[in-house]
């Protein structure tokens, strides 16, 4: 999409019409991933899918705290 500016341009145009969204990620770390779920959050009326799972795929995220996951549920910490 070009980074969270056009992504969030993206869901809101797509909510303008009911088109729903799906965000997703490749390889990516947590810190990434926040921002994703973030973003996720804030647009739930168009973004209605997810695959945010890269850092649980790896063997090593540089990052503490931060995003967290269980089974299917993403969490995400309250600190910054």
């Amino acid at each position: 999409a070009g980074g969270l500016s056009n992504a969030i341009r993206i869901a809101d145009i797509a909510g303008l019409y009911g088109v729903p969204c799906m965000i997703g990620c490749m390889i990516e770390s947590s810190i990434s991933v926040a921002a994703a779920v973030h973003l996720a959050v804030a647009k739930a009326g168009s973004i209605t899918l997810a695959d945010l799972d890269a850092p649980a795929l790896g063997q090593f995220d540089p990052t503490e705290g931060g995003v967290h996951f269980d089974d299917a549920q993403i969490h995400i910490d309250d600190s910054p």
